[in-house]
């Protein structure tokens, strides 16, 4: 759960397990798989491990970041028409495309789907 700068993981009867403070106060949607909790905030993705110590930073140009979405080994981010691809045990990374669009990316098996500001949708993956 994030609540302006604090992301915060919960046990499943509720006891508090541990809190992680972000630099921007804007609550976005979080992304997770067994080892880490993806948040974005401001112009950076962060990578906190399920114990709440930070594993990792990436940090774009100066560009905010739209929500993180875990696909396969790869963290997927948004920001300002571009897409960028970081691996999710480093935070290298590993490409960067320019689809367009501002929604956060939906990925499936076969592609990854990116949906434009004109309403299109942008279809990444092989052909």
């Amino acid at each position: 759960m994030q609540s302006h700068q604090l992301v915060t993981a919960f046990d499943t009867d509720g006891t508090r397990q541990w809190s992680f403070n972000v630099r921007d106060a804007r609550g976005r949607p979080l992304a997770a798989d067994g080892q880490h909790v993806y948040v974005s905030a401001g112009n950076a993705v962060y990578a906190v491990d399920w114990n709440g110590e930070m594993s990792w930073t990436h940090e774009s140009d100066g560009e905010p970041v739209g929500a993180p979405t875990v696909a396969g080994d790869t963290v997927l981010f948004r920001s300002e028409g571009q897409l960028t691809a970081l691996s999710r045990a480093t935070g290298e990374e590993r490409w960067t495309t320019t689809p367009g669009g501002v929604g956060r990316a939906i990925v499936t098996p076969a592609a990854i789907f990116v949906p434009e500001s004109d309403g299109a949708v942008v279809a990444l993956g092989e052909t």
